[in-house]
Parts: structure tokens; C-alpha cells; sequence
């Protein structure tokens, strides 16, 4: 499958995503609402590798948006520089159910690219933890990302980001 067509059907998918959520609305959830509760831009990730000895790149800027239709539902877009310095775009939907104090759990569903030795750079899914934390107009998330063969390098990243509504 081609990378045009591969984004294609991601951006489709997570649209739908968008829809089934704003749809199913949880009564104590404003996600059904179809308002913005907030929207954070962030300049890529910070990582941490699990493989120490790969020389593999940790400082991943980019740009990215996340925008939370509530406290629980969030979308999040974005490209970077990966570990292996090639560009890198993502797409996915973040659904956090589990608040204890500041910090909200959860898992971060949709897809990602450019990774050279995974479907040859193109598009593929992901599903991953992710805790975040937000206080007035600064936050982080932090995600572990498993590693997969000699494919996809396993690492903890932070993504800082700042509330611009």
C-alpha cells in the first residue's frame, strides 16, 4: 500500500474515531458536546531508550496538537525527528478514564510513520499507555513505547506542551 493511501485511510479512521466518540457521550463526559475543552501544541518528545548502545537520537523536536474535547477524550496530531533521525507523523486518539490526583491514565490508540525499518517507513498502528499531567497551561505526557524486533526501538518519552486555548 502506498503512503498516500496508507494516510488516507489513517486520517478516515481517525475521524471516525472522532465521530463514535462525540456520539457514544458519557453523561458525565462533555466529549458528546462537540466542544473544545482546550487545545496544547507541543515541540515533539523527549526520549529515553531502553537500548543504551544504539547511538539512537532522544532530543525528537517537532510539532504536534493535541485537542481535548474533554477530560477523558483527546485528539493528537503531529510530526518529529524519530530515533532513527527520519521524520515521522502521527495521528491518534487519546482516551484517559482513570484520574488519581493530577494525573490522568490511559491509552493513546491510532498510527504512525516513517520509521525505516517498520512496513518500509509507511504508515502503522499503535496502542500505548500514556499518563499525563496538566496544571493551568503546561503539561507533559509520558508514554513507554515497547520495542518490536529490530524494528521499532523501545524507549519512555515525555512530550512537553503548552495550552494555547
Amino acid at each position: 500500500m502506498d503512503r498516500k493511501k496508507s494516510l488516507t485511510i489513517a486520517l478516515a479512521a481517525a475521524c471516525q474515531a472522532v465521530c463514535f466518540a462525540a456520539q457514544a457521550g458519557n453523561p458525565d463526559d462533555s466529549a458528546g458536546s462537540g466542544q473544545i475543552q482546550s487545545v496544547w501544541v507541543n515541540p515533539g518528545f523527549l526520549t529515553r531508550h531502553f537500548e543504551r548502545d544504539k547511538g539512537l537520537k532522544e532530543n525528537n523536536y517537532g510539532l504536534g496538537v493535541q485537542v481535548a474535547l474533554s477530560q477523558t477524550h483527546s485528539a493528537i496530531a503531529g510530526e518529529f525527528r524519530n530515533s532513527d533521525d527520519a521524520c515521522s507523523r502521527y495521528l491518534a486518539w487519546i482516551w484517559q478514564p482513570y484520574h488519581i490526583g493530577p494525573a490522568r491514565l490511559g491509552l493513546l490508540a491510532g498510527g504512525i510513520d516513517g520509521y525505516p525499518r517498520m512496513q518500509n517507513g509507511g504508515w502503522f498502528p499503535v496502542v500505548i499507555p500514556v499518563v499525563s499531567f496538566e496544571y493551568k497551561s503546561v503539561g507533559v505526557n509520558f508514554t513507554v513505547v515497547p520495542g518490536y524486533q529490530d524494528k521499532l526501538h523501545g524507549a519512555v518519552a515525555a512530550q512537553f506542551k503548552l495550552r494555547v486555548r
